[in-house]
């Protein structure tokens, strides 16, 4: 069984999670996306309490911490249903991770250098 398994570190929940916020039909999608990770890590950790256990999204900046979201690559970032401060200040998650696409995220470019 993986639960016994002492090379596995970690356990991803879910790779680069989308909820476009931006439709009628998600408005709340921030909500239930936390409420998800909230289940999930809970009952991961119920079945495995010998490993950790991260998020694996972008790492977007959401609602949470306002001052932060310039930070983001663009402005549709907050459109996408993470909140990278919420989503991994739960309880069974126990490490946060960051995914940088920066050719795919096009941020500007800056004396020539990427700006990251």
């Amino acid at each position: 069984l993986y639960r016994d398994d002492p090379t596995i570190i970690a356990w991803n929940l879910i790779n680069e999670p989308r909820c476009e916020n931006w439709l009628a039909a998600n408005k709340d999608c921030n909500k239930r996306f936390q409420s998800w990770l909230t289940e999930m890590s809970t009952h991961v950790r119920s079945l495995d309490p010998n490993h950790l256990i991260t998020v694996g999204s972008e790492g977007f900046f959401g609602d949470s911490t306002p001052e932060l979201m310039q930070y983001n690559p663009q402005a549709w970032a907050r459109e996408l249903g993470q909140d990278f401060v919420m989503n991994t200040n739960l309880p069974n998650i126990d490490f946060a991770t960051v995914h940088a696409w920066p050719d795919n995220w096009m941020l500007p470019q800056v004396r020539g250098h990427q700006q990251i």
